[in-house]
C-alpha cells in the first residue's frame, strides 16, 4: 500500500525496532525522517533504504533536550514540507543493577528518553500536523477513509478505562493482567492511532 508521499518521522531510527519500522515505512513509500543520537548508525538505516522507495533522512537529535527536538521538527518541515506520522520510539532502559544504586543521573536520562522525549515529539508534531492541509494526525471532527470519504472514528466513554484499570488494581497480589485491550466497539482496526 503507497504512502502517497506521506512523511513519516522516527526517533530511535538508528537501531532495532526504530530502523526497521524506518525501512518497513521507507520501502512501502513513505519519506522518513530517521533521529537519534548516534549519526553513524542514523546513516546505516539511510544506507539500508529499498530502491523505488520513499526518501529518507537522517537528522542527530538527542529527543530529551528541547532545542533538539525543535531542530530537529524544523528540519522535518524544511526538507518535506509536512508530517504525516511520528513514531516516539527512542528509549533505553536503566542499567541493570539494584534499584538502591541507581543514581538519580541515569534515572533521569531514562526518564528523558523516553517520557520527556515522547512528550516534546508529540507537541512538534502536533504544531507541525495541525497548520497543514490536509492535517496530519487523527481528527475527532473525522480522518479520510479508503472510499475517500471523511468520517468521525467510533469513540466511547472514558469510564470504561477507569472501570478497567479499577478492576486491575483491585486483583490479589498474586494475579496480574498482562494485556487489555479496551476501545470503542466500531474502531474499524486494532493499533491504529
Amino acid at each position: 500500500m503507497a504512502s502517497q508521499g506521506k512523511v513519516a518521522l522516527v526517533t530511535g531510527g538508528g537501531s532495532g525496532i526504530g530502523r526497521s519500522a524506518a525501512l518497513a515505512l521507507q520501502g512501502d513509500g513513505w519519506n522518513v525522517v530517521v533521529a537519534g543520537r548516534r549519526k553513524e548508525e542514523l546513516d546505516k538505516t539511510v544506507g539500508m533504504a529499498k530502491a523505488g522507495g520513499g526518501k529518507m533522512l537522517a537528522i542527530r537529535a538527542y529527543v530529551g533536550k528541547a532545542e533538539d527536538v525543535k531542530a530537529l521538527f524544523a528540519e522535518t518541515k524544511k526538507a518535506f514540507g509536512r508530517l504525516d506520522f511520528l513514531f516516539n520510539n527512542a528509549g533505553f532502559g536503566a542499567p541493570a543493577i539494584p534499584m538502591e544504586e541507581l543514581t538519580l543521573q541515569q534515572w533521569q536520562s531514562v526518564v528523558d528518553t523516553i517520557l520527556t522525549g515522547s512528550f516534546l515529539c508529540t507537541q512538534e508534531a502536533i504544531r507541525i500536523m495541525k497548520s497543514q492541509t490536509p492535517k496530519g494526525g487523527r481528527m475527532k471532527a473525522g480522518v479520510p477513509q479508503a472510499s475517500g470519504e471523511v468520517r468521525p472514528e467510533p469513540v466511547m466513554d472514558v469510564e470504561h478505562c477507569g472501570s478497567a484499570i479499577r478492576y486491575m488494581a483491585s486483583l490479589p497480589l498474586d494475579t496480574n493482567v498482562l494485556f487489555m485491550n479496551i476501545k470503542a466497539t466500531k474502531m474499524p482496526f486494532e493499533g491504529r492511532g
